[in-house]
């Protein structure tokens, strides 16, 4: 009879051996060009531009599916969140496997599910699978998988690309952001002066008005009465914005933590 302990340690040494060679081969053929393995990590304006262009997902991930999880916004969340990707990938030179392909249309068709039907029996579930779909197609596009392929590691390969890469290459966004300050910065400093005008205007505003409503009962409540209304309904709203990009900043910060970290090789665990 064949010992059950002896079929195990062969088992194990197979595995094992699998991973190995990919391991090897992978040193030898990245999914990106050796110049870029560097560390620290070194933006350029590829990365500044794709920096700006993810705080928008991140905030329209924050906006429209957060609190929300329905309809046509996951939909379109996702669309951009493939497309705004995927050409990313092409301007680092990263050719995305099959693998890469089949978890793209996986996390595409999941995406569109939302806005075909509701499902409510089964809505947590189909909302776990698109984070883990939008999530693991990023590690097998970029050739990250223990195994360069989905195995019996997809749990490990999950984690590697949930906790480990993000969160280790969570500063890469604000540094590609520096690095694109450095040549508009009189630009983005004159926006941001025009920005701050308004918004300080409109606080204010918000505050002086009802006092003056208060001390005449005539003809300006009258007046002002609907811009009132308007103001305080835009004052939630403005609030209600803010509140969003706040949290839109370490949510953008995560997603491309996760996507240049794996373009870049930074923080990923190999098995070795």
């Amino acid at each position: 009879m064949n010992d059950p302990s002896s079929n195990e340690h062969v088992f194990s040494g197979n595995i094992e051996q699998q991973f190995r060679e990919h391991y090897n081969k992978h040193q030898e053929n990245p999914a990106v060009p050796v110049s870029t393995l560097k560390e620290p990590f070194e933006p350029d304006q590829k990365e500044g531009i794709f920096a700006i262009f993810v705080f928008i997902l991140g905030f329209l991930f924050v906006r429209w599916v957060l609190f929300h999880w329905q309809g046509w916004s996951v939909t379109f969340f996702s669309a951009g969140y493939l497309g705004a990707i995927t050409i990313y990938f092409r301007k680092k030179d990263v050719m995305i496997p099959s693998e890469g392909w089949f978890w793209l249309a996986v996390t595409a068709l999941n995406g569109i599910s939302f806005s075909l039907w509701n499902n409510h029996g089964l809505e947590p579930w189909r909302s776990l699978m698109f984070f883990f779909s939008a999530v693991y197609w990023v590690i097998c596009a970029t050739g990250l998988p223990l195994l360069g392929r989905t195995s019996n590691f997809i749990i490990l390969d999950f984690l590697n690309g949930l906790l480990i890469i993000p969160f280790k290459n969570f500063d890469t966004q604000f540094k590609s952001f520096t690095f694109l300050g450095r040549k508009k910065t009189a630009t983005i400093y004159q926006i941001f002066s025009i920005a701050l005008g308004i918004a300080f205007a409109l606080i204010i505003g918000g505050m002086i008005l009802p006092l003056l409503l208060e001390a005449d009962s005539g003809g300006f409540a009258i007046i002002t009465s609907n811009g009132l209304q308007y103001l305080q309904g835009m004052r939630n709203e403005f609030a209600e914005l803010i509140f969003h990009l706040i949290i839109a900043i370490p949510t953008a910060a995560y997603i491309f933590g996760l996507v240049a970290g794996s373009v870049h090789k930074r923080g990923f665990f190999p098995l070795s």
